[in-house]
This record gives C-alpha cells, structure tokens and sequence, in this order.
C-alpha cells in the first residue's frame, strides 16, 4: 500500500532510518499519523519547558547573516 520495497518496510519495521515521506505514508496508512503528532507535541513541549527554566532576556539578539 506504501509502494515501497520489502528492504524499506522492514527498515521502517525495524526503526531504522528512511525518508520522512515514506514514514507519513505508512503511519497514514496505518492510521498513526495522531501518534506522530502525540509525539511531536510532547517534544515541542520539553524544549518549552527547558527555554522556560532558563528564563527569558529582554535582550534584543542580532543574527549576523554573512555567509
């Protein structure tokens, strides 16, 4: 249903490393793609929270954009 090979569903059976494409498709397929998202938003709310501890600064920061 994926399209892909039995090489990559094992890959993604396994955990291991494939194209993010790939992993939506199959966790869409599979109905999933909310866990996904449990996921992401859990992630997003650790880095808050760590930002949060660290306290804000008022300062204006300036990002030098010479490549």
């Amino acid at each position: 249903m994926v399209g892909v090979s039995r090489y990559t569903v094992q890959k993604l059976e396994e955990g291991e490393v494939v194209k993010s494409d790939i992993l939506f498709e199959a966790l869409v397929i599979l109905q999933l793609q909310g866990s996904l998202l449990d996921e992401i938003n859990e992630l997003a709310a650790d880095v808050g929270g760590y930002n949060a501890r660290q306290g804000k600064s008022n300062k204006t920061q300036v990002i030098n954009d010479d490549f």
